[in-house]
């Protein structure tokens, strides 16, 4: 007899049902783990949809649910995935890509402070100021001042 037939005609003993037992367990396991880091990594690909679009339209007046819709999750689904995975809210991510944007204009170009607030992507003079002062601690006037 060969050992496929030995073991096929012989009873179960209780160290063969622990192996069948683990490996039934460590099949299980490893298909959750595929299937989890497949879940991860289809979701950092809709993140990255996400930042490609904040990049290309940051400059425009862009909502959370613009930006959920194109990178295809819910407003709802969105917001907790993009704060868990930056530690920041949507809102707070997008006036700090702002702001940068417009610290660079502040220090190459000799532009107006509207035309720097516009081109940053902000509506109101009002508001660049007081988040530029919220996110600096100065006002964008007072930045360039000391930066020359």
């Amino acid at each position: 007899m060969s050992n496929s037939q030995e073991s096929t005609n012989r009873p179960l003993t209780l160290f063969d049902i622990l192996v069948l037992l683990s490996r039934s367990v460590c099949n299980n396991i490893s298909a959750e783990i595929s299937s989890s880091s497949n879940k991860k990594f289809h979701i950092l690909e809709k993140l990255n949809l996400a930042f490609q679009y904040i990049e290309e339209q940051y400059q425009n007046d862009i909502s959370l649910k613009d930006v959920s819709s194109a990178a295809g999750f819910s407003e709802y689904h969105f917001s907790r995935i993009f704060k868990e995975m930056t530690g920041n809210h949507f809102l707070s991510y997008l006036n700090e890509r702002r702001i940068k944007k417009a610290i660079r204009l502040l220090i190459a170009h000799n532009m107006s402070i509207t035309e720097i607030a516009l081109s940053s992507g902000f509506n109101s003079i009002a508001t660049f100021n007081r988040t530029f002062k919220k996110l600096k601690g100065c006002t964008p006037i007072e930045y360039k001042k000391m930066q020359f």
